[in-house]
């Protein structure tokens, strides 16, 4: 074996954080995600525990749900600080890009 090929790319504790995650593509996604972006141990704790995975299997906007993750939300115009986005799978609301505050009501009655 090489001296300089290195078999593991990340910490212990981030090995630890992702020994975890039973499922083995999410476990995957995680590592080479905290790789690819440099994560440090708590940036992949709140990813994970902020279920990225799962937020990137549902959304039509893979790469914006990416930049969000990795950059954070940055305010463009003011919607973007008064918006608060809810996930109402409850409601049973037909697939739309958004809805107004009638249509939710009418729902939950």
């Amino acid at each position: 074996m090489a001296y300089n090929s290195i078999p593991f790319k990340l910490s212990w504790t981030h090995y630890q954080v992702l020994m975890r995650i039973e499922d083995r593509d999410e476990r995957d996604f995680y590592e080479k995600e905290a790789i690819r972006s440099n994560w440090n141990v708590n940036t992949l704790k709140r990813q994970f525990y902020s279920s990225l995975y799962e937020r990137l299997a549902l959304s039509r906007d893979k790469n914006d749900v990416m930049r969000l993750a990795n950059e954070g939300a940055v305010p463009q115009k003011p919607q973007d600080i008064l918006h608060t986005p809810y996930v109402l799978e409850f409601a049973g609301l037909e697939d739309k890009v958004s809805y107004h505050e009638s249509d939710l009501e009418s729902a939950v009655i």
